[in-house]
């Protein structure tokens, strides 16, 4: 008697269809969390650009307003330290400029009999003002006028802070 049996292996085994599974699983969980990290890196790129970008204009626009005051006619910040908020003077035109930081709204802008102009992009805003306009003083007279730009942009997940500087000599 002959016993001619085939053996018909068509299918995959229930482990081998486990372990394919689980493979596959962690395969995707590591694409995943890559593809994430990529994306919250893109946008931490994007974010500190955008703070980048606008810290060099305002710290351009700053210093523009302090080359048009008259040396003599800059009131700085709480004469004591030196530092705070806001700074006035005459212009060389005769008109009164102030440069302020506002942390209610979160803008840094240059007030005049022309209008006030804000300086920062939307999005973009001032985190802390304490310590915004600096002056070097001697003898009661302005040496430099310093500014301290810290600044703040993006969401919860991947947001941005940058704290920037620039000083400035008046000039005749």
């Amino acid at each position: 008697m002959k016993f001619n049996k085939k053996i018909n292996n068509k299918g995959f085994t229930l482990i081998e269809t486990l372990v394919a599974v689980a493979v596959l699983g962690m395969l995707m969980v590591s694409l995943g969390g890559i593809m994430t990290m990529s994306f919250k890196a893109k946008s931490s790129t994007g974010n500190n650009e955008m703070l980048s970008s606008n810290a060099v204009f305002v710290l351009g626009e700053l210093k523009k307003n302090i080359l048009d005051a008259q040396v003599g006619q800059i009131t700085c910040p709480d004469i004591n330290s030196g530092i705070g908020n806001s700074i006035s003077f005459m212009t060389k035109s005769g008109g009164r400029t102030t440069l302020l930081c506002d942390a209610a709204t979160g803008q840094i802008a240059s007030a005049s009999a022309d209008g006030t102009y804000n300086y920062l992009d939307s999005g973009v805003g001032a985190k802390n003002c304490q310590n915004f306009v600096w002056c070097n003083l001697a003898n009661g007279e302005v040496l430099s006028v310093g500014f301290t730009l810290n600044l703040a942009v993006g969401g919860s997940s991947v947001g941005n802070t940058g704290i920037f500087y620039g000083e400035v000599v008046p000039r005749n």
